[in-house]
């Protein structure tokens, strides 16, 4: 009996000391990260900091060579546009990237106006995220406003609402828009000093139904 009673007084001591070490113990529970989404810096500065964005730099600086004043589209200081900067994937990738499509393995090997027409369809007129009710941007998709002057420069943005961790509130581009393939930013809602700044793994293409 006194054996007994010996394990019953042993475990309830055990209990006693568990539950107080569960009162400092770390939650596990999943919180979103404040990350500060600000770069303190202008989109220029940002891509020349950013070894995924050096065939970028290339291309606006190949691009510059034949159009000057180019550059000055992101170190402006108005703050009055949205960056969908292409990542070296989306130069270099092995589908639909942009050597590809122009059958080259070089930035310097691309046409400077084909290129130039490529750079100014990814920027948008006005700021774009969805950080604040600013932003504009929600689960349904709006028409913006392209630098490309063209037909073919149509454009519409939309915040994802697929239900997960990694692809909610990521920005889609040409979603469900004629025969487009929808593209999924790689980076979303980054605040430069001059502007708003996504960043793709593909390029953004608009093909009509």
């Amino acid at each position: 009996m006194k054996h007994k009673f010996y394990h019953i007084f042993t475990l309830f001591t055990l209990c006693i000391g568990l539950s107080a070490c569960w009162g400092i113990q770390d939650s596990y529970d999943y919180k979103p990260a404040n990350v500060d989404p600000h770069l303190y810096m202008n989109v220029w500065e940002f891509i020349e900091t950013r070894d995924t964005l050096s065939l970028m730099q290339e291309a606006i600086e190949h691009v510059e060579n034949d159009f000057p004043g180019f550059k000055e589209l992101y170190t402006q200081k108005e703050g009055k546009y949205t960056y969908m900067l292409l990542n070296n994937n989306a130069f270099q990738g092995k589908s639909s990237s942009i050597f590809t499509t122009f059958g080259v393995k070089n930035v310097t090997e691309i046409d400077t106006k084909k290129l130039r027409d490529v750079l100014l369809y990814h920027i948008v007129q006005g700021n774009y995220h969805s950080l604040s009710v600013e932003g504009s941007l929600n689960f349904n998709p709006i028409n913006v406003v392209t630098l490309l002057e063209s037909q073919d420069a149509i454009m519409t943005l939309r915040i994802n609402d697929n239900i997960s961790r990694t692809n909610y509130s990521r920005l889609l581009a040409n979603d469900n828009l004629g025969a487009s393939p929808t593209r999924t930013a790689a980076t979303s809602n980054l605040l430069a000093t001059n502007g708003v700044v996504h960043i793709f793994s593909n390029p953004i293409i608009y093909i009509p139904q």
